[in-house]
Parts: C-alpha cells; structure tokens; sequence
C-alpha cells in the first residue's frame, strides 16, 4: 500500500517535470534565444584614447638616461573669457582753463594803446579754449620801456603775458642804445590795425603848412614823451628833412597826458596818429584846434598816398620830391605805423601757446561783436596778423650801411 502511494507521487514530479520543460521551450520559442545557452552582459564600447603626436627623439648621449615622456592629456575646449568695454579717454583740459591771461600796456590809461589791450581783453577769452580770465595792466614810464622790459624779463614765458608795445621799438637796436632785450626776438600775435602819423600844430598859431612852420619867428613847443618813441622820431624827421627848429618839451608820460597839455595851451604841437586823434580828439579838427600840416600816408600799391580821412594834407614823399634817401628813411620809420598797436609775447614762450595766441587774434579780429567795439571808438580797423607782424619785422631788420648811418645821424 505504502510503496503504491510512494509511486503515484514519482510520477507525479515526472509530469510536471516534463510540463516544465515543454513551457521553457515554448518561451525560448517566442523570445528567439537559446534556452541551452548561457547569457552575458554585453560590454558597453570604450572610445579609443587619444593619442598625442609623437616628438621627435632627441639623440642621448652615450650614458644618458631617456627621460619619461607624459601622456598627452585631451585638449580642452577654450573657456571664453570677458572683455571689458573700452573707458573712453578723458580729454585733455584746455591750457588756458581756470588761468589768467594778462595784458600789460606799457603806457598811462586812455590812450590808443590802452584802448588796444582792452578791446582785445574784452574778446579775445572767448576764442581761446578754456575760456581764460583777462586782465589788462597799465606799467607807463621811460616811453612804453618799462613795461616792455617787464614782459621781455620778468614775466614767464608761458603764454599768459602779452605787451602791446611801441610799434617802433625796432628802431632801438640800430641806435646805439643798448637794451636788455631784443626786439626781435618778442613773438607777435597780431596787430588791430595800421595808423599813419600826423604832425599837428595849435590853429591859433597861423601855421598852416610846413612853409609856414620854416618861417616861424621862434621855435615851436613840440610835446613828446621821450626820445625813444615814434613822436620824437617824426619830429627828427621835419627837422633833418625840412629845416624846421623844434623846441622839445619831454616830460610827458603818454599821449593822453600831452593831449591834456594841448588843451591846456602848455605845449604847441605834437605827433597823433590819424585813427587816435579822430576817436579821442575829433574836435580838435572839427573846431580847427589844431591844424595837421604833414603826414606819414597810408601803404598802397603806388606807395605811401594821403589817408582819406585827412585829404588835403600831404604826405612827406610828396613833400620830399626827388629826395630818394630821406623818403627811405621815412618808410624805414614809418614801417612800424603798418603794425601800429603790436601786441606780442616774450621772447622764448613755446610755439604751441604762439600758435594758440594767434589764432585766437584772428578769430577775435575776425568776430561781428569786436569789429563794431572797434569801430564805435576808432573806426574800420586795418589789422596785421602774428605772421604778417613778423615777416614785416624781419624785413626791417638788415638795413643797409648808408641808411643806418643816416638814422643814427637824424635820431641821435
């Protein structure tokens, strides 16, 4: 009975044994394996490790050890990095910013020079950059020297000092006279304009001409400020060239100083340039206070002709007629009357601050608002530029040996 009950269950585990193996069949079957098989991972493909190109071999010498050679390490890609906008560049502050710019007038209040570096001051900042303060500073004494020595000495040459200084101080050098300074040498920034010289007499005198003046029972009182100036040198001029005797009277300290004289009929007669006398003294002449009786002229392409605001009164070439050599010594002399108000810069000061100045002038000279504060006073002016300025100096500056005796001989 036992051994039956044990034989049922053999065959039992056979059949499902069987049952077993036929069911893995049919799913190897449909899954297309092999059941008999044993499967493996399959391995994931490593890439291939860069290889660095290799360096030439260097040749060993005879007992020397190769050395390790590192493994190329792959390349990086490169990290890009920032860049800084560009700072725009300051620019540069004007030379003449938050200065001072002077302007010294070698002579007394209210005269033409004076009325020069004041025109100019009032104009003249707003054409340079940086806007500078202008000041105009009065030095009088010795004929307009003082002032002049003081730029051409003390004052640094930086551009911050000009002169307007006596248009005819060239002629110091070929006097004799020994000055510390060259005039040459000053660098000129501008003229505001020509001015011919006139000699007048007071009208109560009945002198109406120079035939007069020669004729005239006693010596006249010519007024100047010194030797050292145009006023003397005109009067020289009529005494060496027409026989006239002066008597000089010199210790007047500018012109305003002598106009005040004429007034006062303290002195008789006098130098004035035709601009002056019509903007400070007009009724002198339209009242017949004073009379001209000569005068320098005005350039023109047919030489030294009458100014046309004084006509009727000749020049010293008409005077003069075939006198060859004193009319050269009146156009050496009256070369300076073409630059009349030079304004100038020590000598030294640095091309860069000249240039600047100059520029300045012309754009100043050139301005609607200075040209009408101009003429209000001393009518159309006839201006000269720094240029202009020394190429006409330069071409003073070699006379020849006759006519340098000759000067020194009539303005001794």
């Amino acid at each position: 009975m036992r051994n039956g009950i044990v034989s049922r269950r053999r065959s039992l585990l056979v059949t499902l044994a069987v049952i077993g193996v036929v069911l893995a069949a049919m799913l190897a079957a449909a899954c297309g394996s092999d059941p008999t098989s044993t499967s493996r991972p399959t391995d994931t493909q490593v890439p291939p490790t860069p290889t660095s190109t290799p360096s030439p071999t260097a040749t060993l010498a005879p007992g020397e050890t190769p050395q390790p050679t590192a493994t190329a390490r792959p390349t990086s890609a490169p990290v890009p990095t920032a860049t800084a906008t560009p700072r725009p560049t300051a620019a540069p502050v004007p030379y003449y910013e938050g200065k001072t710019l002077r302007i010294v007038v070698p002579f007394n209040p209210g005269g033409s020079f004076d009325f020069t570096g004041r025109v100019i001051g009032r104009h003249i900042s707003k054409h340079l950059a940086g806007n500078p303060q202008v000041i105009v500073q009065n030095m009088p004494g010795a004929g307009g020297l003082r002032g002049t020595l003081y730029v051409a000495q003390e004052a640094p040459a930086d551009g911050l000092t000009m002169v307007v200084h006596d248009r005819a101080g060239y002629l110091q050098s070929f006097l004799g006279r020994e000055l510390p300074y060259d005039f040459f040498e000053f660098r000129p920034i501008g003229s505001t304009s020509a001015q011919p010289s006139l000699v007048v007499v007071r009208g109560d005198l009945g002198i109406n001409s120079i035939e007069d003046l020669v004729s005239y029972d006693r010596q006249v009182l010519y007024a100047t400020p010194g030797k050292a100036n145009t006023a003397y040198w005109i009067a020289r001029l009529v005494e060496e060239l027409f026989g006239v005797e002066w008597k000089f009277v010199s210790q007047f300290n500018g012109v305003p100083v002598i106009n005040l004289a004429m007034d006062a009929k303290e002195v008789e007669a006098m130098q004035h340039g035709t601009i002056s006398i019509l903007s400070q003294k007009p009724e002198w002449i339209s009242e017949g206070f004073v009379v001209p009786i000569i005068q320098t002229g005005r350039p023109s392409p047919d030489g030294l002709v009458r100014d046309p605001s004084f006509s009727d009164v000749p020049t010293f070439h008409e005077l003069l007629g075939d006198n060859e050599e004193g009319k050269r010594l009146v156009e050496f002399i009256h070369t300076g009357d073409l630059g009349a108000w030079p304004i100038s810069v020590a000598p030294g000061t640095p091309q860069e601050r000249v240039d600047e100045l100059r520029q300045a002038f012309i754009d100043t000279i050139n301005d609607p608002e200075y040209i009408a504060d101009f003429t209000r006073s001393y009518g159309v002016p006839a201006p000269l530029t720094g240029e202009q300025l020394e190429a006409l100096y330069q071409g003073l500056r070699f006379p020849s040996p006759s006519l340098l005796a000759k000067l020194n001989e009539v303005l001794e």
